[in-house]
């Protein structure tokens, strides 16, 4: 009885990785920021909950914010959406980040921020885009330390098994 599989997002789109600066906490090695489109396949809530379950799966532990971390996923947007709650969306930041604009734009340049109205491309022309490159290591290239838990996100966003979710929701109290 083959356990069943879950795709989180179709039709897949990846931007290349970028290499930023540090937010917050500046002693620490550079980040690494990409950003994944694709078509959800589960309501918001529990689209939330099977991300952080991929966090921990990757061994994210809990730090201090804006520490370091092996990984951190953030919804920024689902179908223009606008809410409060465990899962705010828009993403309360993504406007103000050119390493979340940067990446965004190479798939989306005309997304448009659901409550201000603008495109990513003119969100992104607003900001200093010092400090910002693409990384040495892309998708295709064998994981390393650095690219290894981001590369290793985008199969568990294709393929996650009915199992680790249930168990994602359980680990919340949802269940």
């Amino acid at each position: 009885n083959p356990m069943k599989r879950i795709a989180l997002l179709q039709n897949l789109r990846l931007s290349p990785i970028y290499e930023t600066a540090p937010v917050g906490v500046m002693d620490q090695p550079p980040f690494l920021n990409a950003v994944v489109e694709g078509d959800a396949t589960l309501p918001p809530e529990d689209l939330l909950v099977a991300v952080k379950h991929i966090e921990h799966e990757l061994g994210r532990q809990p730090r201090e914010r804006w520490g370091p971390r092996e990984i951190d996923l953030d919804i920024l947007d689902v179908d223009g959406l606008i809410r409060e709650g465990d899962l705010v969306l828009p993403h309360p930041r993504w406007h103000e980040r050119t390493f979340v604009l940067q990446p965004l734009c190479d798939l989306a340049p005309e997304l448009r921020h659901p409550v201000l109205q603008r495109t990513a491309a003119e969100l992104l022309a607003s900001l200093d885009a010092d400090g910002i490159q693409r990384a040495p290591r892309q998708w295709g290239d064998h994981p390393t330390d650095d690219t290894a838990s981001l590369i290793l996100t985008v199969p568990r966003l294709r393929d996650v098994t009915e199992a680790m979710f249930t168990e994602a929701l359980r680990e919340v109290g949802a269940i």
